[in-house]
């Protein structure tokens, strides 16, 4: 049972962070931790989660979305 709570917790967390940041894809395991980004249409790069990793990217991506305005 507390295995299924956990598998419905891990699932929950990842809709959250899809929903808050479509092109990135959080997925842990017991033995890694990884973000999946999409780099293009149908293209995703696997890159080692860190906790400032997602703050660093949504600064570049307004700074990008600033600079092209």
């Amino acid at each position: 049972m507390a295995q299924f709570r956990r598998t419905i917790e891990n699932v929950s967390m990842l809709l959250t962070t899809f929903k808050r940041r479509p092109n990135v894809i959080r997925v842990q395991s017991r033995f890694w931790d990884r973000e999946f980004v999409r780099v293009d249409e149908g293209v995703w790069e696997a890159r080692p989660w860190t906790p400032a990793l997602p703050l660093a990217l949504e600064l570049e991506e307004l700074y990008q979305a600033g600079a092209s305005a």
